[in-house]
């Protein structure tokens, strides 16, 4: 399970929170230069929460101290430098640089992972690329894309790989804004009928230096969804709570869309996902929350009901 859907458990069996805003847009960009190819922006994203928990672990209290209510702020501030420069016949180069404010504040937050002395600012992408443009026309615009460095990475919806960082000490966990791994290497192939990741990715120090690769397939069609299929393996991890995930070889079939829209069913919403773990500290079959189940967004209904 990754720290996101960490967040998200314990915050349905921990905690009753009330008053909270999540953040997630961004504030800004800014155009800093645009001329003959080149540009540069600015990107401003931001977030504060406030949050008081009553009952934390159903009045049994926070785990480490038994402290209930608990009552903490938490807020980040990261701008984003993204860089890039297009030439006239072998594709676009660009880059990006970006650090992080974070802290927490108060009682520190209800499931114990931060108090009010983590606080800080750190970087959290640097990171250089290159897309093929139109070099590579017969498959399509950009149907190369090769990158290096400190980044975000994802693949579907998140369920296996999101999140690079654990945030912990550096404040601002259930906000999350360290998103990046600490080094990445990835091959991206995007053509009218397949889309691929070839990856390379190592997170921080919080999540024990964990470091995987791994092979990511999908078919995306407009109408009806996508279609998709993934297989990693973990070469190592630092010693202690994560060691055991060194060996760990894992696949995943996916998929999620409207396959109803054909038949006029639009608004109809499926999502699957089926995941084996082998070696490492597991052998299982591990399927995610809602696997098999419609959510069914009506966005032409008055409210928009899910």
């Amino acid at each position: 399970m990754d720290s996101a859907q960490q967040r998200i458990s314990l915050t349905i069996v921990a905690l009753t929170v009330l008053g909270i805003w999540l953040p997630g847009q961004s504030w800004a960009e800014i155009s800093l230069y645009d001329q003959g190819g080149a540009k540069a922006a600015l990107t401003l994203e931001g977030g504060a929460g406030f949050v008081y928990n009553d009952k934390v672990n159903f009045g049994a209290g926070r785990f480490g101290d038994s402290k209930d209510p608990v009552t903490w702020q938490e807020g980040y501030l990261k701008p984003l430098l993204n860089l890039s420069y297009a030439t006239t016949g072998t594709g676009t180069f660009y880059g990006g640089l970006s650090y992080v404010a974070s802290g927490t504040s108060g009682d520190g937050d209800s499931g114990g992972f931060t108090s009010d002395a983590d606080h800080g600012i750190s970087k959290e992408q640097a990171y250089a690329g290159w897309k093929s443009g139109t070099l590579l026309s017969a498959f399509g615009e950009n149907a190369l894309d090769i990158s290096v460095g400190s980044q975000e990475f994802s693949i579907g919806d998140g369920f296996l790989i999101m999140d690079g960082n654990y945030d912990g000490k550096k404040g601002a966990y259930w906000l999350g804004p360290h998103r990046a791994f600490d080094e990445t290497a990835l091959l991206r192939i995007k053509t009218t009928l397949l889309n691929g990741d070839l990856f390379y990715l190592k997170s921080g120090a919080d999540s024990a230096h964990t470091e995987l690769s791994g092979l990511n397939i999908e078919h995306v069609d407009p109408q009806l969804g996508t279609i998709g299929a993934s297989w990693m393996n973990v070469a190592g991890a630092d010693s202690g709570f994560y060691e055991n995930r060194e060996g760990m070889q894992i696949y995943s079939i996916r998929a999620q869309g409207t396959p109803l829209a054909a038949l006029g069913e639009k608004d109809i919403f499926f999502a699957f996902q089926y995941v084996r773990e082998n070696q490492g500290d597991r052998s299982t079959w591990m399927p995610p929350p809602g696997t098999g189940r419609p959510a069914t967004p009506f966005h032409s209904y008055p409210g928009n009901p899910h």
